[in-house]
């Protein structure tokens, strides 16, 4: 599905989203949809790199999803992978830690917001601990 919607528009720019189903995550697991974020650069013979400012793709990611929550009028629960940090070599930390502050900004700039809940994927023991690192480093969060 993805394939097909990207055709013809690649490479896409950076930050860019791309909406399909959830394919079988819906039946598993309730996934409605799957937002796709141009988050790592490839090129020829080099690999993939992570984009320069991965936190813009969280801010574009939670905004086609307050549209998607608009348009079906539920409360969305958002799943982040760590974006361009496996693949894309990008540095844990700096990461973990533009990701949280895009989050942050969009929930606090967006008053009737349909999200309800933004979830971080750490994949290894190492990411876990780095987000719970940055997150009880964070002055606007609180452990509930």
């Amino acid at each position: 599905e993805l394939d097909s919607k990207v055709a013809g528009r690649v490479p896409v720019a950076p930050a860019t989203t791309v909406v399909t189903g959830g394919g079988e995550l819906l039946a598993k697991n309730g996934v409605r949809s799957i937002v796709h974020v141009a988050a790592v650069h490839g090129e020829p013979g080099a690999g993939y790199r992570q984009v320069r400012e991965v936190g813009r793709c969280v801010t574009q990611i939670l905004r086609t999803v307050e549209t998607l929550a608009t348009d079906d009028g539920r409360t969305s629960t958002v799943l982040l992978p760590l974006l361009g940090v496996s693949t894309g070599g990008g540095e844990l930390e700096p990461t973990v830690r533009a990701m949280l502050g895009a989050t942050i900004d969009h929930l606090t700039t967006v008053p009737d917001s349909h999200i309800g809940c933004v979830l971080f994927s750490a994949y290894t023991e190492l990411e876990r601990s780095v987000c719970l690192a940055v997150f009880d480093g964070s002055s606007q969060l609180s452990r509930a």
